[in-house]
This record gives structure tokens, sequence and C-alpha cells, in this order.
């Protein structure tokens, strides 16, 4: 499976969480392709699955949220993750949303929301394979 995380905002050359979020690509890579797209003016795609990272989505468990990837991972052939930028996701793409999660109730800056998606993503990746990162 595929994954491509979509973020939209502009972000300066360099930013905060940045390596961070170069590292967990990295580790994330060993059994998902990972790609990171930050644009303010990405458009969505017709035909993908598109998870919406909203504070009024779903809340879920590290575990569970490992469960939902595995399932994914033998139905889809890519995952989609829009993150919004300041002022949130537009509609546009809320309108192509098949899935909403919320990481938290509380509002993220989106460079912050970005390092808690893929780490995540990372952790349910250890937890799926039985590494004791997760623990």
């Amino acid at each position: 499976m595929k994954i491509k995380v979509i973020l939209l905002a502009r972000l300066p050359g360099e930013w905060w969480g940045q390596e961070q979020v170069k590292e967990y690509m990295r580790r994330i890579s060993g059994r998902w392709k990972t790609t990171l797209i930050h644009s303010e003016n990405a458009k969505p795609s017709e035909g993908n699955f598109t998870v919406i990272l909203d504070e009024n989505g779903i809340q879920l468990s590290s575990e569970k949220f490992a469960e939902l990837l595995y399932r994914w991972e033998n139905e889809k052939k890519e995952i989609t993750f829009v993150i919004g930028g300041p002022y949130g996701v537009k509609e546009e793409w809320k309108k192509k949303g098949n899935y909403f999660l919320s990481l938290s109730r509380m509002t993220l800056p989106h460079q912050m929301a970005l390092l808690f998606l893929l780490e995540q993503t990372y952790r349910a990746h250890t937890i799926l394979s039985g590494h004791p990162y997760h623990h």
C-alpha cells in the first residue's frame, strides 16, 4: 500500500520537526511507500481513498489505528491523508473525504499534526510487526 500525506500549507525552508518527519517517513517506508506533498493549492484526485484529519473526526487508540491501517493495507492500493493548513481543511477536500480522523480534540499546528500522524503510522507499523517500540 502507498501512503500519501498532503499538507495544505506552505512550509518555510526550515521548520520545526522537519528532521523528525524525515526520520519517521524513512522508518515507515519499510512497510508502506510514503510521500509528502505540501501545497496550499493541492486539489483532490478522483478515486483516491481520502482520510481527512479533523478535530471532529473519529479518535482511535494506537492499537485501533494499527488495525485500521492493516485492514486498509489489504483493501486499498493508496491512502491519502489530508492535513489542513492554518485555516483547516478546505471544503472541497472535506467533500471527498472517505474517513475523518482526529488526532486530538485540540487544534494542533499543522507541522505538529504531520509529525503526530507520521509517528502514529510508524507506531502502527511496529504494532503490526510485533516490534517492541509500542509498549
